[in-house]
């Protein structure tokens, strides 16, 4: 278990596997909506090209306003296009060098 675990003196970190801990914070989620808090939700990405994040948090409200993406994005998801572009453009540089020194 990490020092900021075991330091937290609201026991707010949690550390473990993490279908045990979305367990927990289904729990958690349903305790502070049956408190009145009906906008508390799980920030877990898990429907996202990321595949959910390695924290997983409980937040109230809407995740923009604590600075987390609604639906964030691998990066590398757009490589395919780029590396598609980047093949088509250099095919066109090379044919069109062909047809200068052909004609």
């Amino acid at each position: 278990m990490p020092a900021c675990a075991k330091a937290c003196p609201t026991q707010s970190i949690r550390f473990g596997e993490l279908d045990e801990l979305r367990q927990q914070a289904q729990v958690r989620v349903k305790e502070l909506q049956d408190r009145g808090y009906n906008d508390a939700q799980i920030y877990d990405p898990t429907g996202s090209s990321v595949g959910g994040t390695h924290a997983i948090f409980v937040i109230l409200g809407q995740p923009e306003a604590y600075n987390f993406p609604p639906a964030p994005e691998v990066p590398t998801i757009h490589m395919k296009s780029a590396w598609s572009a980047a093949l088509l453009s250099a095919s066109a540089v090379v044919l069109v060098v062909f047809l200068a020194f052909a004609l």
